[in-house]
């Protein structure tokens, strides 16, 4: 029987036995895939009160022959107002409890300016509502 020293090699008959060298080769390292891309924040349109300013007015440039209509149940049916009448751009809705008007703006009209009045009144841009948030 023979006897296997391990004390001149260092190894035992498991460690040092021979092992096949696999007869496929090693797959090429694969690179890492792209990362996904950020998904595009989607725009959220600002709402009619986001973009309303109190107590303050666009003068000129009204639109319609008279440049307001009366009997316009809120500022929201205000907005609405110019969203259908051809070339609106900005309102002012003037909450008077006998007469709700609405004034409706075209091209042109001035720069925002405080309400000296007292009337009370809500102004927006049309443009404020197809910005994002």
């Amino acid at each position: 029987k023979a006897v296997v020293s391990t004390q001149s090699t260092g190894c035992t008959p498991i460690s040092c036995a021979e092992v096949e060298e696999p007869t496929e080769p090693m797959p090429e390292p694969q690179p890492e895939p792209e990362p996904e891309p950020e998904p595009e924040p989607v725009c959220v349109k600002k709402t009619p009160q986001i973009c309303r300013h109190a107590n303050k007015v666009y003068p000129g440039a009204q639109l319609s022959p008279k440049g307001y209509y009366d009997n316009i149940n809120g500022y929201a049916a205000c907005i609405a107002l110019c969203q259908r009448t051809a070339g609106c751009k900005a309102i002012v809705f003037i909450p008077n409890p006998r007469i709700k008007r609405c004034y409706v703006k075209g091209e042109g009209y001035l720069p925002l300016a405080d309400e000296t009045k007292g009337r009370n009144p809500s102004s927006a841009e049309m443009s404020c509502l197809e910005e994002c948030q």
